[in-house]
């Protein structure tokens, strides 16, 4: 496990770091991976679509998660801001089956998520494999393990770029209620507000921050200190 976390600490660029916990992940039986800045990483590649910075997935599954926003109904990524224990797909199954088996339909029957949390920003490292077997304790722990220490070479070999950028009281509650799951419906419940008064001020906060994404939006406002957990 030293050697693997090595591995990775001697890796010269992000995509060369990578690379290695791909090929570390196939060895332990993955052999797709997939990096997300859900909360606070404000270089979340474009490329792919927010919420993926990096993945190895099949390229028609991103594609259909990207087109379909499902960062908002994945429950890997909904729960990563508010736990830290490894998630296996199996038992969240329950929460979006139509989500799951969907996935299956593109090659991803088994898999798990590792929440990494760090000041202000919240990242997910998840495996996946084809095969329908269920993840030994020895794996999961080595899985978790390799998280982390990409997680810390990665934050290493891409600081953040300070921005400083001002929001209004009310939008920024919004953010805080929206990362934490509320509708726009309950938020306008809650606030005395009307939900085009909510859209108004999540379109607000999209725009001053250049984010595409509510989400993104609300991570850029976590890192930037705005908003905490």
């Amino acid at each position: 496990m030293v050697e693997d976390v090595k591995s990775l600490v001697d890796c010269k660029s992000t995509k060369e770091l990578f690379e290695s916990i791909c090929s570390e992940a196939s060895g332990l039986g993955f052999e797709h991976v997939a990096f997300l800045g859900v909360a606070g990483d404000d270089a979340a590649s474009f490329a792919l679509g927010y919420p993926f910075v990096l993945s190895s997935l099949p390229v028609e599954w991103q594609r259909r998660y990207i087109d379909c926003s499902y960062h908002k109904l994945d429950p890997t990524v909904r729960l990563a801001p508010f736990g830290s224990t490894v998630m296996i797909w199996s038992k969240l199954r329950r929460l979006a089956p139509d989500f799951f088996d969907e996935a299956r339909s593109f090659g991803l029957c088994t898999g798990l998520s590792v929440p990494v949390r760090l000041p202000r920003r919240v990242y997910l490292l998840s495996f996946a494999t084809a095969r329908k077997e269920e993840v030994t304790k020895p794996v999961r722990s080595a899985l978790a393990g390799l998280s982390f220490g990409f997680v810390q070479e990665y934050v290493k070999k891409s600081p953040p770029v300070p921005v400083s950028i001002d929001l209004h009281e009310n939008t920024l509650k919004i953010l805080h209620m929206s990362l934490a799951g509320f509708s726009n419906e309950a938020m306008a419940a809650s606030l005395g507000m009307t939900v085009h008064g909510i859209s108004w001020h999540l379109r607000d906060a999209r725009e001053k921050l250049r984010c595409q994404t509510t989400l993104h939006a609300c991570g850029k406002a976590l890192s930037l200190g705005l908003i905490d957990l």
